[in-house]
């Protein structure tokens, strides 16, 4: 049995263990919620990275670049999102 572990799939269990030490160091409700809050912000920002990578889009990584350089933007985030849902995957073998 092979398994392969998606880049949303490292991103959930990383963040889960940041969550975790998070935890661990501090004890106020205020953490745990700014830590959700930018968990979330993160999915969000890094959603066309995502959505690259699980296609199999093969411009993968321009678009992840674009993401993280010009994500920050609205338009270069918006741009990596359309950019990421084109249809420029790969064909299973």
């Amino acid at each position: 049995m092979d398994f392969k572990m998606s880049a949303s799939g490292y991103f959930c269990v990383i963040s889960f263990l940041l969550f975790m030490i998070l935890a661990s160091l501090t004890g106020s409700a205020d953490s745990y919620l700014g830590f959700v809050l930018l968990w979330f912000a993160m999915l969000l920002y890094l959603l066309p990275s995502f959505m690259a990578a699980e296609r199999q889009h093969r411009n993968t990584a321009p678009i992840i670049l674009t993401n993280l350089i010009f994500g920050w933007t609205a338009l270069g985030w918006i741009i990596a999102l359309i950019w990421s849902c084109t249809d420029n995957t790969r064909v299973p073998s």
